[in-house]
């Protein structure tokens, strides 16, 4: 009886299963895999260069003259990490009062 339970589920969960796939998970696999691309024609659909390039600039802080690190990395870092940790507590205890009653 169990098994024909399962397969109902799964039957059910299929829809939002197949949703997720298509609009999280291939978008999520696309970035990272574009993320690597010297350069990337979003007309097109075409690339050129597979490269490690990108996260070099962004990730080595004063390596030469990185403009991309100066500039974004300082701005962007810390507003990404105010922002997460700020927001994550706020719904973890939203959530919680709101189900607790």
């Amino acid at each position: 009886m169990e098994s024909k339970n399962n397969w109902k589920a799964w039957l059910y969960l299929a829809p939002v299963i197949i949703l997720m796939a298509v609009f999280t998970f291939y978008p999520i696999i696309d970035t990272f895999f574009i993320s690597f691309l010297d350069g990337y024609d979003y007309t097109l659909g075409t690339y050129s260069g597979f490269t490690f390039n990108n996260y070099i600039r962004l990730l080595t802080p004063y390596g030469g003259n990185n403009y991309y690190f100066n500039q974004f990395m300082k701005v962007g870092l810390p507003n990404t990490l105010l922002l997460t940790f700020i927001t994550v507590p706020i719904s973890i205890i939203l959530s919680l009062m709101i189900a607790i009653g």
